[in-house]
């Protein structure tokens, strides 16, 4: 059920961490600022029980489902960090902003623009980057900024790959 942020990041950390981890683990923040650890174990329906009781976990009803619904005015950043800086960007977010984040580091947040602009801005130093994904079509795209080697690095490949700039 819905737990204190610091409470789910802790297991969702624990979980991740496990020698034989679920293969999907989710921790997801709702707008009340409670925060849920979802995830899905493979194997046997014996030892996925096993590994629950282990754990002290309750199956679920449904699969987790990853994502973030935007509230009219608001938007979606998807963005990767590294799983150990989950934290600092979580605790960079305004309480209220929904988010969803999975064990790989990505996370998906609905946001309004200004602190879109925020998170894209800290983004790199967290090492990470993310984009906004479901927005205005005038924000759709926005995202961090390339370092200089990406940038580089796709300069070439859009040259190499349409030499005319035929294709955006």
């Amino acid at each position: 059920g819905p737990a204190d942020p610091r409470d789910a990041l802790t297991r969702f950390d624990e979980l991740r961490a496990l020698a034989d981890p679920p293969s999907v683990v989710l921790l997801v923040r709702a707008r009340n600022g409670s925060a849920t650890v979802a995830g899905v174990f493979d194997g046997a329906d014996a030892h996925v029980r096993a590994v629950q009781g282990a754990l002290g976990l309750r199956a679920a009803d449904a699969e987790p489902r990853f994502g973030v619904e935007a509230a009219p005015g608001e938007e979606v950043v998807d963005a990767v960090v590294p799983p150990s800086a989950l934290a600092r960007v979580f605790a960079a977010l305004p309480v209220d902003a929904p988010a969803c984040a999975s064990g790989t580091g990505q996370i998906h947040v609905a946001l309004p623009p200004p602190a879109s602009d925020a998170l894209l801005a800290a983004l790199p130093a967290l090492g990470g980057h993310g984009e906004v994904r479901c927005g205005t079509s005038e924000r759709r795209g926005r995202a961090t900024p390339l370092d200089e080697g990406a940038a580089r690095l796709q300069a070439a490949l859009r040259k190499a790959l349409d030499p005319r700039g035929i294709l955006q």
